[in-house]
Parts: structure tokens; C-alpha cells; sequence
């Protein structure tokens, strides 16, 4: 098994909503790694959305489908705020 499959990348964005994700992860049990996170403290310009290197949450295999229910709801009220 690679590590992507046992490590599943399961969030791509800013390192503030990465963060901000993770303790939300982390406060339900689920252990939660970030990657890419220095290149988004030496370059802010590159996490951008849609940019090169954002920073990535990552979980274990086992956490995955709750990991997802959680990161779907996060995402469908940051973009129903964005649109208040």
C-alpha cells in the first residue's frame, strides 16, 4: 500500500483554513497531519486557491469517511458565507 492510499489527502487550501480544519478534525478524534505547510509559510503566494503548493491535510485510512463528512460540511458553509 503507498502512502497516499494509507494517507489519503483529504483538504487542499490555505494554511489559515488548513489550520483552522484541522483543530475542528482533531477536536472529533481524527489525527490529522498537514503537508506543505512550510512552503506556505515561506511562500503565502503559492497556497493560494488554485495555486501550486497549498497546504494538504492529510488522515489515516481508518478516519477517512468521517474526516470527509466533516471537511464537506466545513466547506459548504464557508462558501455559503462567502455568498451572504
Amino acid at each position: 500500500m503507498s502512502k497516499e492510499e494509507e494517507f489519503p489527502i483529504i483538504f487542499r487550501g490555505t494554511q489559515i483554513d488548513a489550520n483552522f480544519l484541522k483543530g475542528i478534525l482533531e477536536s472529533e478524534g481524527i489525527k490529522v497531519f498537514l503537508r506543505d505547510e512550510f512552503m506556505a509559510s515561506t511562500n503565502p503566494w503559492a497556497v493560494a486557491p488554485g495555486a501550486m503548493a497549498p497546504v494538504k491535510l492529510v488522515v489515516m485510512k481508518k478516519d477517512l469517511e468521517k474526516a470527509k463528512e466533516i471537511v464537506d460540511e466545513f466547506q459548504k458553509k464557508r462558501h455559503k458565507q462567502g455568498n451572504e
